[in-house]
């Protein structure tokens, strides 16, 4: 009971009106500019290593009527000071029927834009010493829809034509904690903290409120204050595919009628060898669907996030891609 105690008067003394831009997400379309990154072309293994994980919707939720598949590719850098780097690209699906779309290019015409892999790592390094110096607030350091990642063919090359999500992580433990241990940085995934279980929060919560807290996406609630910086926790660990799973969330608010890229990829599953192979951008999809759900259905979206399920999960996995 101290321990909850503890926990909720700390979310009440830190909270404060909390916006985000809906131009952070439409400044692609609005500009046409992107950086590149050309995901299997004279890659170090000695530097990084690339994982691609193919992921999907199963529909066992009957309020889910399309499937949407994704693909996500884990960047693992070589260790530093006893952490490692991770960038996540997550390239998700379009509107029309749920899947990924390659166009072809002309490489030539994006050479002034294309990041190698040395300048990918400095700009993370960067972002991530940003990010610290803004006392973790600036999750748009860490976070950025300004990225396409380009495929190399035997037929030439291939860039994403949607949306794709740049985010960077660091593997590592968090030695400073304002408030409660289980507290972490938006961006820094820590599997030796205690677990808090969104179920467990939502449950105290509740018991404190009278109601559920604003994290759920579809919630009704109209007080829409939230952390200064969305933080990040712990839940569970599992097993998938005989892997390793430890499932993690996001503690932020949402913004009425607008997207909140900054909450990023909303729900993951890690593996330490392998990185993010599973994960829910209730963000996207949210706006990707445009769709009021019913009652029902509403009941049902937020009992899979009280259970920390993740909308897209991994069908196939290539170690060490080229």
């Amino acid at each position: 009971m101290k321990k909850a105690k503890i926990l909720f008067l700390i979310i009440f003394a830190y909270t404060t009106s909390f916006g985000q831009r809906y131009d952070a997400f439409q400044n692609n379309k609005k500009t046409n500019f992107y950086h590149y990154f050309i995901l299997n072309e004279n890659i170090d293994s000695k530097k990084a290593i690339i994982n691609e994980i193919d992921v999907a919707s199963d529909n066992k939720n009957i309020c889910d009527k399309k499937m949407y598949s994704a693909q996500l590719y884990n960047i693992f850098f070589s260790e530093k000071k006893g952490s490692r780097n991770l960038i996540l690209f997550s390239v998700m699906p379009s509107r029309e029927d749920g899947n990924i779309k390659w166009k072809k290019v002309n490489i030539d015409t994006l050479k002034s834009y294309i990041y190698n892999l040395r300048q990918l790592d400095s700009l993370q390094m960067q972002g991530i010493e940003d990010f610290e110096r803004s006392a973790y607030r600036n999750t748009e350091c860490v976070k950025r829809s300004n990225f396409r990642v380009i495929l190399k063919k035997h037929d030439g090359y291939y860039v994403n034509e949607g949306y794709c999500l740049a985010e960077f992580f660091k593997t590592s433990t968090f030695a400073f904690h304002s408030g409660f241990s289980n507290q972490n940085p938006i961006n820094l995934i820590d599997i030796s903290n205690p677990p808090l279980s969104i179920a467990e929060f939502e449950m105290q919560y509740l018991r404190w409120n009278k109601q559920y807290s604003y994290n759920f996406a579809y919630s009704n609630n109209s007080g829409l204050t939230a952390f200064k910086t969305p933080i990040l926790f712990y839940s569970h660990q599992n097993e998938i595919n005989d892997l390793r799973a430890y499932y993690f969330w996001t503690l932020s608010t949402w913004t009425s009628d607008r997207v909140n890229i900054n909450r990023g990829i909303d729900r993951f599953i890690f593996n330490p060898e392998i990185g993010i192979i599973g994960g829910d951008y209730t963000f996207y999809f949210k706006q990707l669907e445009r769709a009021i759900p019913s009652p029902e259905c509403e009941k049902a979206f937020f009992d899979q996030y009280l259970l920390n399920e993740v909308k897209l999960n991994p069908v196939k996995i290539i170690k060490d891609f080229k």
